[in-house]
C-alpha cells in the first residue's frame, strides 16, 4: 500500500508545472513542467527535463522571428498552409492576455523519422505579436508525446501573452 501511495505521489508530481517564467524578449509568460531545466541561447530558449530515462529527451523551444521574410523561410518547412487556426481565451487583465484576441495565431503538428529510425512528433504554436511572431515548439518521440500529452497540453493552456505598455 505504501508503495502504491509513493508511486501515486511521484506520478502526480511529474505532471505539475513550475512557477511562471517571464520571457519579455519573446512576449510570453510560461510555466514549464516541474523538473525541467532552462537553457538560454542568443536566438531561443529551450526547456528540457533534467532527469529523463532515455535519449532523446523531449524539448520545448521558444523563439521569436522578427521579420516577415525570416518568418516565411522559417515556416516553409512547417507547411504554412496546414496551420490550424482556432479560438483562444479571454484576457486575464489589461496587459496580459491568454492565447486569443488575435495573438494566438494557430498551430500545426507533424511527425518525422530520424536517421536512426526513431519516430518523432512535433507540435508548434504561433503567437502573432506587434513586432514578431513567437513560436513554441514541443518535440518528443511519439511514445513520450503519448505518455505526457496531458502535461504538454496543460503547459500550452497556461501560456500568457505579455503586452508591452505603450509609451
Amino acid at each position: 500500500m505504501r508503495y502504491a501511495f509513493l508511486l501515486l505521489c511521484f506520478c502526480s508530481c511529474t505532471y505539475a508545472l513550475s512557477k511562471p517564467v517571464d520571457l519579455p524578449k519573446v512576449g510570453l509568460r510560461l510555466r514549464p513542467p516541474s523538473g525541467w531545466v532552462w537553457e538560454k541561447f542568443p536566438s531561443k530558449d529551450v526547456f528540457k527535463p533534467k532527469d529523463w530515462a532515455k535519449e532523446p529527451r523531449p524539448t520545448i523551444t521558444v523563439q521569436a522571428i522578427p521579420t516577415e521574410m525570416e518568418l516565411d523561410s522559417f515556416m516553409a518547412t512547417d507547411f504554412r498552409e496546414n496551420i490550424v487556426k482556432y479560438e483562444g481565451f479571454v484576457p486575464k487583465s489589461k496587459e496580459q492576455f491568454m492565447p486569443g484576441d488575435n495573438y494566438d495565431w494557430g498551430f500545426n503538428s507533424w511527425t518525422y523519422i530520424r536517421p536512426d529510425g526513431l519516430k518523432m512528433f512535433v507540435y508548434r504554436r504561433y503567437y502573432e505579436l506587434p513586432e514578431y511572431v513567437t513560436t513554441i515548439t514541443i518535440e518528443a518521440t511519439e511514445k513520450d508525446w503519448a505518455r505526457n500529452q496531458s502535461l504538454f497540453e496543460e503547459f500550452l493552456n497556461n501560456i500568457v501573452v505579455l503586452l508591452t505598455k505603450k509609451k
